[in-house]
């Protein structure tokens, strides 16, 4: 699992991990497609790790991948949550979020 951040249009720095598959492969894949899992609130991106971790889901993606494409998991950690910046003050629901 790496690590990525990005900057939003309003400056904050969401911080999250990715997961590539197939994670042995050094062949040069065409087709790419992303997933992005948002957490629930107000939990982080960890609420998917343990789902990851487990060999049996990270086989059976990368299975999928060595025949279909690459395959790149995005979980991004909401301003204020996990390892991203704050707001001026910790969200108390989601509405801030819609203008990211």
């Amino acid at each position: 699992m790496k690590k990525f951040i990005i900057k939003t249009n309003s400056g904050l720095q969401i911080s999250g991990k990715l997961i590539i598959f197939p994670q042995k492969s050094k062949k040069n894949l065409k087709n790419i497609c992303d997933f992005i899992f948002i957490h629930a609130f107000p939990f982080d991106s960890e609420m998917y790790v343990k789902n990851f971790e487990e060999n049996k889901f990270m086989d059976i993606l990368n299975k999928i991948s060595s025949v279909k494409g690459k395959i790149r998991i995005f979980l991004p950690d909401m301003p204020g949550f996990g390892e991203s910046e704050l707001f001026s003050s910790k969200p108390i629901d989601l509405l801030p979020y819609v203008k990211l």
